[in-house]
């Protein structure tokens, strides 16, 4: 087991309750795909989960294990000088043609590919990835779902925070039954 919650609360730092009563478990090897309406809460669990932004979890155990938390890629422009294989080293969703393309010029799928690239590339137990298939296109989102199988393979856990469920086996955590 890597993370377990029984019959938890997840709240702001001011107190203020966002979900109630949670109990799930997360073990190794598992594609987790979290679900639910906008707003509901979904990037905030994962949030609470390791310590961002003040939100805490109630009855929350965890084990020792590293991660890779990518969160989600709003539409802001800020500026990096930065090209798309500084982030993308190995061979991935971006292609070794698009590695030169300067992040600032570059469009928000070509961004995304990048970022994720950056994180799978990262040896750990759990990957967390918020709203990972946003601005992809259907090829990029079917090798996506490949690194995801061959995370599986290798006992490693991966959490998807979307819309969109993987192609893949996964086990789904409804988010909006707890808020």
């Amino acid at each position: 087991m890597l993370i377990q919650a029984s019959d938890s609360n997840l709240t702001t730092p001011t107190g203020k309750l966002l979900l109630r009563n949670m109990s799930f478990q997360i073990q190794k090897g598992q594609l987790i795909h979290v679900l639910g309406p906008n707003g509901v809460g979904k990037s905030s669990l994962f949030k609470a989960i390791f310590e961002i932004e003040g939100l805490k979890i109630s009855n929350l155990t965890k084990s020792s294990f590293s991660h890779f938390f990518l969160p989600q890629m709003e539409n802001k422009e800020f500026l990096l000088p930065l090209s798309l294989g500084d982030l993308s080293h190995a061979k991935g969703l971006i292609s070794n043609k698009k590695k030169g393309l300067e992040w600032n010029k570059a469009s928000g799928g070509e961004r995304k590919k990048a970022l994720i690239d950056r994180a799978l590339n990262h040896d750990c137990d759990l990957y967390i990835l918020d709203e990972p298939f946003n601005h992809l296109d259907s090829d990029s989102i079917a090798k996506l779902n490949e690194s995801f199988e061959k995370l599986l393979k290798q006992g490693k856990s991966v959490i998807l925070i979307s819309h969109k469920a993987p192609k893949i086996e996964h086990i789904k955590m409804d988010v909006s039954k707890w808020s």
